[in-house]
């Protein structure tokens, strides 16, 4: 994975896990957790896309 790739990768998930969960589907649990295979349901409800297709990519 490129520079450029990963770098894009780690804004779009700190945006959204720190900031917009709800941006993209996600309900945060109390303490902040999110379960990585509902990080990935919300990431294929989008039609943009810089989130990787499976959490082996993760």
């Amino acid at each position: 994975m490129g520079n450029d790739r990963v770098t894009k990768l780690s804004k779009y998930l700190s945006y959204h896990l720190r900031h917009a969960p709800q941006e993209i589907g996600l309900t945060l649990e109390p303490v902040g957790w999110v379960e990585i295979e509902d990080l990935l349901k919300a990431k294929k409800s989008l039609t943009q896309s810089n989130a990787p297709n499976s959490s082996t990519k993760l």
